[in-house]
């Protein structure tokens, strides 16, 4: 901005005419969102004088302008422009009329929200002492304004006064006694904000004067009740609700002290009612409900912050909160529903909850206007909620004291009279029902869900419970009705269904809210919302006689104008499917289906329309044809549509998923399927990944579904279009894996494409096998293609083919050696024969390349075909593992050995049994062999050997070399899954031996366990407690980390094994969370010593162990123990070990997301010495990425930490952002890119 500019603001803002004025102040502030704007500091003072000036213009919307000026202004201003414009507003509090003060406040807590963190020391300090002033003055409006400027100063900047906190502390404390309750409620939050950062001498004094001051007032009030007692106890009570709040961590060791005064209060107000003087009725009830209110406050800040602190008390809190649930003495409700419950005596719908003030009140009585018994209810509802979210764990004392056969005091209180009351009851039972299972999401996207073992007690209450939801849903509030559906979206998902018998009791009230008049946009959301997910959960017969009643309130929602209804509405249509499919044999199944498809395909043809709606249109569209294919009137205009929504780009990747669920149920499609496969395979072009994944599903399920009515020419440019995504440069080998299937399928279809198949795909196959990164499935699938290829291209040159390609690492060694022995699948006898005579003679070559392909070919060939017939094979073979041989080629001869001995067991075996016992110096590589042989081999064949490999496996478990141990182990595994009690008992007693072989034995355990489902898997559920009670500090660290692992392994693939041991178990995998001084061994290399840390392994692998256990057994865990293992995890030495607990970290802030909050403040230290971590100058590129690679992770981290609701109450937390990643502009400009990286993935 120029001097003009600036001049021209001036004098525009100078002027008498405050339209002028106001365009002054919007002009600056327009220019001010510049970035590139500078401000010398003329132009800075100048500016700042008339913002602050235009604060008091006697133009309140020139005053507005003016605080919206100074945000911008401030970060474009100098440290000391920022402490003139302070100081000025600070002064300005503490004098002139109110209106001027609250503008001043107003613009002075402005100003504070925007000091840049470097610029704020100075400017901050400046401000403390005027608004200490402000605290001592007579003039209560002062304090009020000083004490609301403090609680945000200190809330961003509290380390920045040290030395004044203990004036400030003081002169709080002393403003608790006020007689205003608006500044004492002020003071409050000041104390609150403050406690974070105070040391703990100030602290405590603070804590021990709130504990002494309660105690004394509880004693008092047992002698007398005095109403200004209660409102001092009040005070007291929401002082300690707001620092523990604030600075739990710092407050949950006073706990064991407070918890005990407030039940002492709880019980004074208790019986206070019963002795009150008719006079003091009025004053003396509210009071005491407002300490009822702030009690359960104070309760849920408790069981939030201090969550192992206040355990103990739980008990006793859910009893509070209980109570005060059903706290109403103002109100006579009829009772009669609850009292006739053991007989299941059932009520006449049509009746209401009759009830009013109670007659037994006075005319001194409170009046409903005075009435604020319903806060003390509420807060006991959160409290509730906040403790059933927190503590999992308890989830069945949860339900036995407030939703089972002994106890339905929550469902009860249904009939809450208080609106806003009754929805926090509801979601009390919501969040009850929430943690009565668990989901998980495959890759595909479908999710799952999983019932926990609590579900028994919703079955047992289900009646109940729905008897008082019936009741509810004739409520005339629409609120009331949405959180009523909410309640039984929740009760459909927990159950499974199980609402069968109250479908005809639901109906009516659905459509009632589906067929509301007016903006009732919500509950028609939340309706439709439910009603998908009730058919969804139910057999669609069940529905049927309902059917039409349905579909009329349906499809006015399909008419609807609001969007989002429309979109919800048509994903309900794609339910009504299946229920329409079950009339097939009723008169009207025909006008069903016309009525249903009509109303569907009226949106499916809009083309301006939500994007929303448009594939929920073509979602449902697929259905529709799918399941009624047969009765549509107009299959091939539908057809049509459903292509053009292909050549959307919009639209096409859920119109290419629909045709894919079309050709599935294999509808006739003749009429566009030309063009839809054409379509589908030029989408293989594109660059979107999940458009190309989904056009192969669709092409693969058209080649099966299709296969007659695809000529070749089609089927030509398919395969061309597929070869392209085989291509080894873009490595994208999943999909080059589902290119592979594809092709796999159009040849089984037409067996004419194989010489277009050789064509256009053996090139790609070619360049694969030479690619070092090719394995797994896509290695797979494209030999089952090599083998289909034999018979068109020739034995002889097909082999040629792949034995010339440059072999440059032992993965390509490998590859090809299975591609030979595809090939040779696919040969005559002959050609096999020969092959393997060739690959025998290289096996005596001097060229080790020749002889590491022949090991690795033979290996392959060997396993499916008997090779002793084949002269010296094994003897060759085992004669690789000479001395001078190099280490990849005794590998190789290892691995070939084992395999070829699965061809001929009674041939082979014996010979490496007895190397084993022979030969020490061969023995490792033996054992591998073993090791093969025991994987690859079929069960029935392997058994007669088990007896006599089991020992000499046990023999060789306490080797020195560990890996010779790992070997065993994972032999001893496997033999364990087809002898499970012979070995497994052998396993149990080897326990008590050597530090070697117990970990070789609990290792064998890990081996045993698979992600299939296996006969043993109901013994080891049995037997794994015996092994994983290893796990303690008592047993060495290989031992140690072999217990981590099994445990790892076990989470990952069968977590539904490991029974009650989890909870055993945990405690000792925490502790290995730690570090461990005592691990680290100092060796001394002449003047240097470098330090060896032997717990590093076993805590990555606990912290690996601890992720697993996260994703598979989150509702096992509690999360406040689990999350305080975290600081360790980022504060460690490895890197490895942090950036494995900022995933975690991440993890937990979705799943655990209070529980962490709690937290957050544990773990500033370690983020700011990760943020804070510099390297050398003389660091390596290597190491400079790496230290990159560890700070995004940390950001990372630290952005989920971020997107919790509440986090910004935690101001060490807030001051660590601000003053490491804010003020670094490096890291603030990562960080920026990860959250906008991950706003875009949400949206």
């Amino acid at each position: 901005m120029s001097s003009f500019d600036v001049n021209a603001i001036i004098e525009k803002a100078e002027s008498k005419d405050k339209d002028l004025r106001h365009m002054a102040l919007y002009d600056l502030s327009n220019e001010l969102q510049k970035e590139n704007l500078k401000l010398d500091e003329t132009s800075q003072r100048q500016l700042a004088d008339i913002v602050l000036r235009l604060l008091d213009d006697k133009s309140s919307e020139v005053q507005g302008v003016a605080v919206k000026c100074l945000p911008p202004l401030v970060n474009k201003m100098s440290k000391v422009q920022i402490e003139n414009s302070i100081t000025s507003l600070s002064s300005n509090i503490l004098k002139g009329e109110d209106e001027k003060r609250d503008i001043a406040a107003i613009a002075l807590k402005t100003v504070i929200s925007e000091i840049p963190i470097e610029n704020a020391l100075s400017p901050i300090k400046k401000c403390v002492n005027p608004l200490l002033q402000g605290l001592a003055s007579d003039n209560p409006e002062i304090k009020l304004v000083a004490l609301d400027v403090l609680s945000d100063l200190l809330g961003r900047f509290g380390t920045m006064v040290v030395e004044e906190h203990e004036k400030l502390q003081t002169a709080f404390v002393e403003e608790l006694k006020s007689s205003r309750v608006s500044v004492r409620k002020r003071a409050i939050a000041c104390l609150a904000a403050l406690s974070v950062n105070t040391n703990d001498k100030l602290f405590d004094t603070l804590l021990t004067g709130i504990v002494n001051g309660i105690d004394s007032l509880i004693k008092t009030m047992k002698k007398q009740k005095d109403n200004k007692k209660v409102e001092e106890l009040s005070t007291y009570i929401q002082s300690c609700s707001a620092i523990s709040k604030t600075a739990g961590h710092r407050f949950g060791k006073y706990l064991s002290r407070i918890i005990p005064l407030f039940m002492d209060a709880a019980e004074i107000i208790a019986g206070s009612l019963d002795e009150e003087d008719e006079e003091m009725m009025d004053t003396n009830t509210e009071v005491n409900d407002e300490v009822r209110e702030y009690i359960t406050q104070a309760f849920e800040a408790f069981v939030t912050r201090c969550p192992d602190e206040v355990t103990k008390y739980i008990d006793y809190v859910i009893i509070i909160c209980k109570e005060y649930l059903e706290y109403d003495p103002n109100y006579s409700y009829d009772d009669s529903e609850d009292e006739a419950e053991a007989s299941d005596a059932m009520v006449d719908e049509g009746e209401e909850d009759e009830g009013g003030l109670g007659d037994d009140l006075d005319e001194g009585g409170l009046s409903e206007d005075d009435d604020v018994t319903w806060k003390v209810r509420r807060s006991a509802a959160k409290c509730l909620g906040s403790l059933i979210r927190s503590r999992p764990e308890l989830l069945a004392a949860f339900y036995t004291e407030l939703c089972s056969d002994e106890d339905i005091s929550l469902i009860r209180r249904f009939k809450e009279r208080e609106e806003p009351v009754k929805l926090d009851i509801f979601n009390v039972f919501i969040d009850l029902l929430h943690q009565s299972y668990s989901t998980k999401t495959s890759p595909s996207g479908e999710v799952t869900y999983k019932q926990h073992d609590e579900v028994a007690f919703v079955e047992t209450t289900k009646d109940a419970i729905m008897k008082r939801i019936k009741k509810q849903l004739k409520e005339k509030s629409e609120k009331t009705k949405i959180g009523v559906f909410q309640i039984l979206k929740a009760l459909t998902i927990t159950l499974q269904g199980g609402l069968s018998k109250y479908i005809k009791d639901l109906v009516p009230p659905i459509c009632a809210a589906l067929n509301e008049k007016g903006e009732q946009s919500s509950l028609k959301l939340e309706t439709l919302s439910f009603l998908k997910t009730f058919i969804q959960f139910h057999k669609p017969e069940e529905f049927k006689p309902h059917l039409e009643t349905l579909m009329k309130s349906v499809f006015t929602c399909v008419n609807d104008k609001y969007y989002k209804i429309i979109t919800q509405a048509l994903r309900v249509c794609g339910e009504l499917v299946l229920v329409i499919k079950t009339c097939v044999n009723e008169s009207n199944f025909a006008n069903l289906v016309k009525q249903l498809q009509s109303n569907v395909f009226d949106k499916l043809k809009i083309q301006d329309i939500d994007q929303g709606v448009k594939e929920s249109a073509i979602t449902t569209t697929g259905l529709i044809v799918s399941h009624l294919s047969d009765k549509l009137p107009n299959l091939n205009d539908t057809l049509t549509v459903l292509k053009e929504r292909l050549q959307n780009e919009i639209t096409r990747l859920t119109a290419v998923r629909t045709f894919t669920v079309i050709a599935q149920h294999n509808v006739d499609i003749s009429h566009v399927l030309v063009e839809t496969v054409n379509l589908l395979s030029d989408f293989l072009r594109k660059d979107n990944r999940a458009l190309r994944q989904a056009a192969l599903a669709a092409l693969s399920q058209f080649s099966v579904s299709y296969k007659s009515k695809i000529d070749t020419k089609l089927f030509t440019v398919v395969i061309n279009e597929a070869a392209e995504v085989m291509n080894e440069k873009k490595s994208d080998l999943h999909l080059a894996h589902l290119a592979f299937k594809l092709v796999k399928q159009i040849v089984d279809a037409n067996p004419d494409t194989l010489s277009l198949v050789q064509k256009a795909v053996l090139p790609k196959i070619l360049d694969l096998l030479a690619s070092p990164t090719l394995q797994g499935n896509c290695l797979d699938s494209l030999l089952v293609v090599l083998a289909l290829l034999v018979p068109s291209v020739g034995f002889d040159n097909i082999l040629k083919q792949v034995l010339s390609i440059p072999k440059e690492s032992k993965q390509v060694f490998t590859n090809i050696g299975k591609a030979v022995a595809a090939i040779c699948s696919a040969g005559s006898q002959k050609d096999k024969t020969a092959t393997i005579e060739k690959f025998a003679k290289d096996l005596k070559s001097k060229d080790d390349s020749a002889r590491m392909l022949a090991l690795f070919t033979l290996g392959e060939i060997g396993r499916t075909i008997d090779l002793s017939s084949h002269g010296t094979v094994s003897q060759d073979i085992e004669a690789c593992f000479e001395e001078e041989g190099s280490e990849e080629l005794k590998n190789a001869a290892s691995y070939a050995l084992g395999n070829v001995s699965v061809g001929n067991l009674a041939k082979f075996l014996p010979q490496i049994i007895k190397g084993i016992r022979e030969s020490p110096k061969k023995k490792y590589l033996l054992i591998h062999s073993l090791k093969e042989v025991i994987t690859q081999s079929e069960a029935s064949k392997l058994k007669p050997f088990i007896s006599e490999i089991t020992p000499l496996l046990f023999d060789n478990s306490q080797e020195e070399e560990e890996g010779v141990r790992n070997v065993v182990s994972e032999c001893l595994g496997k033999l364990a899954i087809n002898d499970y009690d012979n070995v497994v008992s052998q396993l149990k007693e080897k326990l008590s031996l050597s530090d070697a072989t117990r970990s070789t034995v609990i290792g064998a355990i890990k081996y045993a366990v698979t992600d299939e489902p296996s006969p043993i898997d109901s013994k080891l559920t049995e037997d794994l407690p015996v092994f994983l009670s290893q796990l303690n500090k008592n047993q060495p660290v290989s031992v140690r980390r072999a217990v981590v692992l099994l445990l790892n392994s076990v989470a990952h693939n069968k977590p539904e094994i490991v029974g009650d041991a989890l909870e055993k178990v945990l405690p000792s995998l925490y502790a290995e969370c730690v570090f461990d001084p005592n691990l680290v061994r100092v060796i001394h290399l002449g003047p240097f010593t470098h330090k060896i840390d032997d717990g590093l392994d076993l805590r990555k692998s606990a912290f690996e162990c601890m992720d697993t256990i996260l994703d598979n057994y989150r509702s096992r865990i509690d999360p406040n123990k689990f999350i305080a293992q975290l600081p360790a995890g980022l504060d460690d030495e490895n890197d490895d070990i942090k950036m494995l607990t900022h995933l975690i970290v991440q993890k937990c802030c979705a799943q655990f997301p209070r529980s962490l909050l709690t937290s957050a403040d544990q773990l500033v230290v370690p983020f700011t010495n990760t943020l804070k971590k510099k390297l050398k100058d003389n660091a390596l590129a290597q190491e400079k990425e790496r230290h990159e690679e560890l700070l995004r992770s940390s950001l990372k981290a630290v952005h989920a930490i971020r997107s919790i609701p509440g986090i910004e109450d935690s101001a060490q937390f807030t001051d660590m952002f601000n003053k490491q990643i804010v003020a670094n502009q490096k890291l603030k400009q990562t960080y920026d890119e990860i959250a906008e990286a991950h706003d875009e993935f949400e949206f």
